[in-house]
């Protein structure tokens, strides 16, 4: 009975062995499997700079001979020969119209101005250059007749905006006429003065704002009444040595009928934004 329970211990322990190696030789099998893969490798390596962006706008004087300063209007004019309005100068030594009671600028029948701007340089991107105008403020009179509903509005300053090449302004009128045509770009946006495909060097095409305040302005009519420009700047004289202030300012139609001021404004001003932009557009062929 020993003898066959030694013979059963043994042949259990040679079982347990075999059973022993069997399971190391599957964790070796598997473990073979689970760590070896088929791999094709490959590398590399790429980069890209910024694309160019090299524009530069500048605003300037149209002239800088007849301007004092960069925003078109000064402290001096002076009629320079063959010029019908006098523009800025520098000083009052031949001043027909001058500031002579504070510093600051001013303006008046007869004068006259310009600001310019330009874009020069390249890029690796398609741009167009934009202008807005905001911020104004306009010179303005506004006058009803006496016992009646008729009113006409005066506003004597008139602005063009030009490009040198072109034969024929961009636009002429009020500054708000202006400030519109600008903003009256395609889907709402700004209208694109100019526009550059990439790598197109750009030479400084110039733009000119001027205006001019005439000395002898256009009569002022509605229905059968008529005002003189003449009559109508001397009113907005007057409000201005009454210190914006238009009460008892009255004027006279040809016919001599009395019309009141209702409303004026003294004050012309504008701020001109210059931008050239980045776009996603490619222009022409």
């Amino acid at each position: 009975m020993t003898n066959q329970n030694n013979e059963k211990s043994k042949n259990g322990k040679r079982l347990a062995l075999i059973l022993i190696a069997i399971l190391l030789l599957v964790a070796i099998a598997f473990g073979a499997y689970t760590y070896s893969r088929y791999v094709t490798r490959d590398s590399g390596t790429g980069s890209a700079p910024v694309a160019m962006w090299g524009y530069k706008v500048k605003i300037g004087n149209a002239d800088s001979d007849y301007a004092a300063n960069n925003n078109g209007f000064a402290q001096n004019y002076e009629v320079r020969e063959g010029g019908s309005n006098a523009t800025a100068a520098t000083d009052n030594t031949n001043a027909v119209i001058a500031r002579v009671t504070s510093e600051g600028n001013i303006v008046a029948p007869g004068a006259a101005g310009a600001v310019s701007f330009t874009v020069s340089g390249t890029g690796e991107v398609s741009a167009e250059l934009v202008a807005a105008i905001s911020a104004t403020a306009q010179i303005s009179i506004t006058v009803q007749r006496s016992g009646g509903e008729e009113t006409i509005t005066y506003v004597p300053m008139v602005y063009t905006l030009t490009k040198a090449d072109a034969e024929e302004p961009l636009v002429t009128g009020t500054l708000g006429t202006v400030a519109n045509y600008l903003n009256n770009g395609s889907e709402g946006g700004q209208k694109a003065l100019g526009q550059f495909n990439p790598g197109t060097i750009v030479t400084a095409p110039e733009y000119t704002l001027s205006w001019e305040w005439a000395f002898t302005g256009d009569n002022q009519t509605v229905g059968s009444y008529t005002i003189t420009a003449d009559a109508l700047d001397t009113a907005l004289g007057q409000i201005a040595a009454a210190s914006g202030s238009a009460d008892g300012i009255t004027v006279l139609d040809t016919a001599g009928n009395t019309w009141t001021v209702s409303s004026s404004s003294i004050t012309e001003t504008f701020s001109l934004i210059v931008t050239m932009q980045q776009t996603q557009e490619h222009y022409g062929s």
